[in-house]
């Protein structure tokens, strides 16, 4: 970190990833411009950017070659090596914050670390069900040093892509003509929530007892009652044209 005096105000540029919270290293990820990015390091305005001098030559210089580098860090103790043995509720909770943020993916890191990193801050059953999740857990999440969150959200990410890949018939099937045309579209703004309450029902003791189901055993389950119903249209349609 270098510490320097511009325009008598006290500033710091950030020279190593340790340094550069979450919250700052999203903003350099969306950035748009080199310019921008280098702003958000330098603690320098675009503008300042601009300005001739030893001293912003060399801010630059140096947040230039932090940007030529990424971020690293390890899986963190806390995170279950294999998420599929974990409850299905907090994987839900990630795929919607996905899907939500799904132009700008990365807007739904400090969300997906949260849900994993503290389960007991938040309600799943009312963050599922639309209430939100809570902003400051949010924040919490941005505050934290990039290098301690980054293997964390790399394995999350890395997990979640897996078991749909697993379970790609029932978590990426795609809705039959006649689905859509009987406006299966006007559920997707809920979400996991449909399916939660055909599984559970309206008792919300029922439903966070599902939430608390491993995945695996939540979506082997979901496959096998998928399995059954497409058995079931194709027998009693071939009963029908035997009569």
């Amino acid at each position: 970190m270098i510490r320097y005096t511009l325009n008598g105000e006290k500033r710091t540029c950030k020279t190593q990833w340790h340094e550069v919270t979450l919250g700052e290293y999203l903003q350099v990820l969306l950035a748009e411009s080199d310019t921008e990015a280098v702003s958000v390091l330098t603690g320098l305005s675009t503008g300042e950017l601009q300005q001739a001098g030893e001293q912003v030559t060399t801010l630059l210089e140096a947040a230039q070659m932090l940007l030529a580098s990424e971020p690293s860090g390890h899986k963190p103790a806390w995170l279950m090596l294999d998420l599929g043995q974990d409850n299905v509720g907090k994987l839900e909770l990630c795929r919607h914050y996905l899907r939500e943020h799904a132009v700008q993916s990365e807007q739904a890191y400090p969300y997906l670390y949260a849900v994993y990193a503290w389960p007991e801050q938040y309600n799943r059953l009312l963050a599922i069900s639309g209430a939100g999740f809570p902003a400051p857990l949010v924040e919490k999440a941005k505050a934290l040093p990039v290098t301690e969150t980054v293997g964390a959200l790399a394995h999350i990410l890395s997990e979640n892509e897996r078991l749909i890949e697993r379970y790609k018939p029932i978590l990426a099937k795609e809705p039959t003509e006649e689905q859509l045309m009987a406006g299966i579209g006007k559920f997707e703004k809920y979400g996991f929530l449909p399916t939660l309450l055909n599984k559970a029902g309206h008792v919300p003791a029922d439903q966070e007892a599902v939430l608390d189901t491993p995945a695996y055993a939540f979506y082997q389950a979901l496959c096998i009652d998928t399995e059954r119903g497409e058995y079931e249209e194709k027998y009693h349609k071939i009963l029908s044209e035997k009569q």
